[in-house]
């Protein structure tokens, strides 16, 4: 019974840290629009990699096949063996989280990449190599945008 109170509980928490992107998104529109925009534009990027390279050949590009619920509302049904490579849960929330630490450089805020990773595997909606793609592109993503615009 514990085992079962301790999943559910978890389970809640993953689920709580899924939908965390659409409150940091609001937040950021409302203190750097710049941001936003760049935001959007890497979740549509985010959208057409995945799709352009999932396929049979390399399996570690589809979710799980018994994902299910992995939109931002986790509402959308059963997304077995469907698009998931890089996670845009992942590359999002790594850009959110080096966005701001790098403003208030408050550590606190990095805590949200492990725990976003954490709860993507758990909700069984990314494999490994997907959440690992998403930090990386959001490494890339923030790095890029630290070139290009002034913070």
């Amino acid at each position: 019974m514990y085992a079962y109170i301790y999943s559910n509980y978890i389970l809640m928490i993953a689920e709580i840290y899924s939908v965390i992107p659409i409150v940091y998104f609001i937040y950021i529109l409302t203190k750097n629009k710049v941001f936003g925009l760049y935001i959007l534009i890497i979740s549509i990027m985010v959208d057409i990699i995945k799709k352009i390279v999932a396929t049979d050949a390399y399996p570690f590009t589809l979710r799980p096949t018994c994902a299910a619920n992995c939109d931002l509302l986790l509402s959308n049904g059963p997304q077995g063996l469907k698009p998931g490579f890089p996670s845009g849960h992942m590359t999002i929330s790594t850009l959110f989280a080096l966005y701001l630490y790098t403003t208030t450089h408050n550590i606190w805020h990095l805590h949200l990449i492990p725990l976003m990773a954490y709860a993507r595997y758990t909700l069984k909606c990314h494999n490994i190599p997907q959440i690992i793609a998403g930090i990386i592109f959001g490494l890339v993503s923030f790095y890029f945008y630290l070139n290009q615009c002034q913070l």
